[in-house]
């Protein structure tokens, strides 16, 4: 239950700074999801960033990770 929370409470803190903050560039540094923020930067990744699909597909893998091991 609290890993959904967890789940629940990123995707919307997503959700909300996608919305009022401008995403600069993802840096190759980013994707060794060293903290929290390096996961909302991935995901917030604007599409017309040039590291956009990779950026996506992590953000995806990480998300389906945390539902699926229960973390």
């Amino acid at each position: 239950m609290a890993a959904r929370m967890t789940l629940t409470g990123l995707v919307l803190m997503i959700v909300v700074l996608g919305f009022t903050a401008h995403a600069p560039a993802i840096t190759p540094e980013e994707f060794r999801l060293r903290s929290g923020a390096d996961v909302v930067a991935l995901c917030s990744t604007p599409a017309s960033d040039p590291l956009y699909s990779a950026a996506v597909h992590m953000c995806h893998g990480f998300a389906g990770r945390m539902t699926t091991r229960g973390i």
